[in-house]
């Protein structure tokens, strides 16, 4: 009998870490196809860009309020394999907040396997990206360290309530519960936005309790807002 990667199969008849682990194999493949098609569509890398000034322009009025000398900052991640690439939405930001004396995103840097993220100050030059773990991109330990406003998230799946089906290490449910427990005294909450494409979207994504929902994702074709 064939098995589904369905993720409504019932937990009765697979554990759920089964069923987290057949749909990050059939999204691996399904994002990789939808990737493809993105490098080969202008209009999609367009709308793409569109969609996130979308985003900016609500959270100035709804979050981000007036400019001030604390500036909002954007953490992005240098993208890997079939991720999509937020480099472009990054560059947007920095041209829409930044400055000469002070860059506005910031990229992640993997501390440990149960550790939330850490993030230093990114100017945009790759050339002076470092090696991290798990094929990942940082900055030089000479970049200063802050903590973002906005959070862009990769992701393999997601639901329209915005939950998110990650790799499976958990560095981004730490991450965001880190961020979200220190902002409460700022009483400034992190807006975190997935970022992905079309194609990644199913009808439920399989969730544990500590598997939190971001308050958007962004695609090529639309903005779903979290509950």
């Amino acid at each position: 009998m064939t098995q589904t990667t369905d993720s409504e199969t019932s937990l009765k008849e697979k554990s759920l870490k089964e069923v987290k682990e057949e749909l990050r194999k059939e999204m691996q493949h399904k994002r990789k196809r939808a990737h493809t098609a993105y490098l080969q569509s202008d209009s999609a890398q367009s709308s793409l860009c569109d969609n996130f000034t979308a985003v900016l322009e609500r959270l100035e009025l709804e979050r981000l309020g007036p400019a001030s000398d604390d500036l909002p900052l954007c953490a992005g991640y240098f993208p890997m394999h079939s991720e999509i690439d937020p480099r472009p939405l990054m560059q947007i930001y920095e041209q829409r907040y930044g400055n000469v004396d002070c860059h506005s995103c910031l990229l992640p840097i993997v501390l440990g396997k149960q550790e939330p993220l850490l993030f230093r100050r990114y100017d945009g030059n790759e050339s002076m990206l470092e090696d991290g773990a798990f094929a990942t991109k940082h900055p030089p330990e000479t970049s200063g360290v802050a903590e973002p406003s906005l959070l862009l998230v990769p992701l393999l799946a997601f639901d329209e309530k915005c939950k998110r089906l990650g790799y499976g290490g958990g560095f981004y449910d730490r991450t965001i519960a880190a961020l979200r427990e220190r902002e409460r005294e700022k009483h400034n909450r992190v807006f975190t936005l997935g970022i992905a494409y079309e194609a990644q979207l199913v009808a439920r994504v399989p969730s544990e309790r500590h598997d939190l929902a971001l308050d958007a994702i962004l695609t090529e074709q639309r903005i779903y807002d979290g509950a």
